[in-house]
């Protein structure tokens, strides 16, 4: 996506939306949320968010209409719902009643990943929100209640707290009965396990070097246009994508742990210039390196 910290149209509003409050994480560490008014009657908006969402209606009286990849549905809006959107759709909005505010949860994918593949041993490639525009759970709807009356009060909120409310929300939407997620099936092609894993390991024991595309097929015994779809299929994303992330990773690691220098790190993760890697990571984290040590 295309604005600050990946939520698209934020960074410039479409008319008849107006942000009331906002917070990014810069960490991604915990969620990310925004307060939005829409107006009486909005026009169509668009958004795509590499994200879940999960948003709640404040006081609501309209109708909300929504498309998922162009499939349209709507809803008569009374009082204050949820709704769950999934990762990576085009969605398109409209919004006609009263005057509406809507509070955006924006959960860190990889914290939802990383929670299902932990819990409850799922591949983390392929578990999303579930795409639903009523979303009836009594229980997260007080949760959610209470985060925005948490967000309100005059008091600050410090990072901990927002990490536990992060974590508690993603856990009640994996362990909801009411169909809070979607497993995608597996790909009928990808890696096996054993394989998969040598590839990993190939990774993590040459992540300073030059790994090429070539090196990473033959480990996996298999041409390098084919090990391209089996290896998105299998993980969900590009090789290369992948080798970032992993680098991304040991860097975060480094800065946390060691005293090394951010040139030193840089090179130790694979990138042979630090303005490179110092990009890549403020692109990534919303920090430069430094910055980022310096919070710990």
């Amino acid at each position: 996506m295309s604005a600050k910290a990946g939520f698209d149209w934020y960074g410039d509003l479409p008319a008849g939306v107006e942000c009331l409050m906002r917070c990014y994480s810069e960490s991604r560490r915990s969620a990310s949320y925004f307060i939005h008014r829409l107006d009486r009657e909005t026009a169509t908006i668009k958004d795509q968010s590499n994200d879940p969402v999960i948003s709640l209606s404040i006081n609501p009286n309209g109708v909300v209409d929504r498309a998922v990849e162009g499939q349209w549905e709507r809803a008569e809006l009374l009082r204050a719902s949820l709704t769950l959107t999934p990762a990576f759709l085009r969605c398109d909005w409209r919004w006609t009643g009263d005057p509406l505010d809507i509070f955006d949860v924006y959960l860190p994918y990889e914290l939802m990943q990383a929670a299902w593949a932990e819990h409850f041993k799922g591949d983390p490639a392929r578990v999303n929100l579930q795409a639903k525009l009523v979303f009836e759970d009594p229980s997260i709807l007080l949760l959610m209640q209470s985060i925005l009356s948490t967000i309100l009060s005059p008091r600050p909120i410090s990072a901990f707290l927002m990490e536990t409310i992060t974590n508690h929300l993603i856990s009640s939407l994996l362990c909801s009965e009411n169909g809070a997620i979607v497993v995608r099936p597996a790909a009928r092609s990808v890696l096996s396990s054993p394989v998969l894993q040598r590839v990993k390991d190939y990774v993590e024991a040459h992540i300073a070097e030059d790994i090429s595309l070539d090196m990473l097929a033959r480990e996996a015994g298999v041409s390098r246009f084919h090990f391209i779809r089996l290896f998105k299929d299998s993980v969900g994303m590009t090789p290369h994508a992948y080798l970032i992330e992993r680098r991304m990773v040991r860097a975060c690691n480094l800065l946390m742990h060691t005293k090394q220098s951010i040139g030193e790190i840089a090179v130790n993760c694979g990138f042979e210039d630090p303005s490179y890697f110092a990009a890549r990571f403020r692109r990534l984290y919303r920090m430069c390196p430094r910055e980022f040590r310096k919070r710990l």
